[in-house]
């Protein structure tokens, strides 16, 4: 019976040692059992832990989700925005063309309305006593305004049906004038030529007799301006005599299909 209460004393101590043996740093048998007060005394304090309560994740993506439909809205708003203001300022520029269109349309038509127009309103050879031919032209101002500086120079020649080619007369009729809108003035004089050669051009329709002329003159906007014409007496149209309203008698001039322009 002492040997085995040996067997248990040696077994305890054996356990006992193993158990104080010191781990990694620890103090030894005898230093832990000196110190075991002061040990107690400087253990460590557990460290406090705060609890974070977490949101729940589909509160958290529902949150993203929403700011991101706020940030895709707000750019889609904008790029509205951006387009009603681009749309907005074309427009206004097109206005703005459209009004100094419609300005210098309105000047325009306004200058052409006011301005002088120069019109040969009839023109023939009178008939004088005996044989002679008084070359008579009416050049008329059609516009509301007065046309400064007239002048130019008319004649009358022989040729062939249609004219070959400009004329040259050899006798030339220079005027000078200013007329006021809505009047007229008459040039021309007696001329060498005489009735027998006008009335040889009848049964003739290759041969006429032309008078040419050409004048300029400046409007009331100092911008120049010309007319010409070309009258044919004979030819395709014939020989016609008629009368003025005062009774003169003169052969019917017509204008040619060339050389007749006004601007």
């Amino acid at each position: 019976m002492l040997g085995g209460l040996g067997i248990v004393a040696v077994l305890t101590v054996s356990l006992t040692t193993l158990a104080e043996i010191p781990r990694d740093g620890q103090q030894t048998i005898g230093q832990h059992s000196g110190d075991n007060t002061n040990k107690q005394q400087a253990a460590p304090q557990p460290a406090s832990i705060m609890a974070i309560p977490l949101r729940p994740s589909h509160e958290t993506n529902g949150k993203t989700e929403s700011k991101k439909n706020d940030t895709d809205k707000e750019a889609k708003n904008w790029t509205t925005s951006d387009k009603i203001a681009i749309i907005a300022a074309a427009a206004g520029v097109f206005q703005f063309l459209a009004l100094i269109a419609t300005i210098l349309t309105m000047h325009w038509f306004g200058r052409r309305q006011l301005r002088a127009y120069m019109v040969l309103r009839r023109g023939g050879l009178f008939l004088l006593d005996g044989d002679a031919l008084k070359l008579t032209l009416e050049v008329e101002n059609s516009g509301q305004t007065p046309a400064y500086e007239i002048q130019g120079r008319s004649f009358g020649a022989f040729s062939s049906y249609p004219m070959p080619e400009p004329l040259q007369g050899n006798q030339c009729f220079e005027s000078k004038a200013i007329v006021g809108g809505g009047r007229s003035f008459t040039t021309g004089g007696i001329t060498q030529f005489t009735q027998k050669s006008i009335e040889a051009l009848r049964g003739d329709e290759k041969r006429a007799f032309f008078i040419v002329g050409k004048y300029t003159y400046v409007d009331i906007f100092k911008e120049e301006h010309r007319v010409r014409f070309q009258l044919f007496v004979g030819g395709p149209g014939g020989v016609q005599i008629d009368t003025d309203g005062s009774g003169n008698k003169f052969y019917v001039a017509y204008p040619d299909a060339v050389g007749n322009e006004a601007d």
